[in-house]
């Protein structure tokens, strides 16, 4: 077996946002933290992008892991399709995304 890691930077969050923001509201009612869930708590759409596009950056990139795990087999199910396309066998037994800090 053979564990690749894959660092990920320059994310445009605020596209993340405008395609996922039923998703990461959803995350965000689940959340411990009374802002998060204050701001997933029935406000406008208009209105939670543009909190979430304000949201300090380790809050986003927290969000895009929480996505990314939350949608993995559909990653996996990409990124095998991209190695069959390049000739490449392969069968990925699992995604975990987390955060450089942790």
């Amino acid at each position: 077996m053979i564990k690749l890691e894959i660092d990920v930077r320059d994310i445009d969050y605020d596209s993340l946002i405008d395609r996922f923001l039923p998703v990461v509201l959803e995350k965000l009612r689940q959340s411990e933290n009374t802002a998060s869930r204050l701001i997933a708590g029935g406000m406008p759409a208009p209105v939670a992008k543009a909190i979430l596009k304000n949201l300090p950056q380790a809050t986003k990139e927290q969000l895009a892991a929480e996505l990314l795990s939350s949608n993995k087999e559909a990653v996996i199910q990409y990124l095998s399709d991209m190695a069959a396309q390049n000739g490449i066998r392969l069968n990925i037994g699992d995604l975990r995304a987390k955060t450089a800090g942790g």
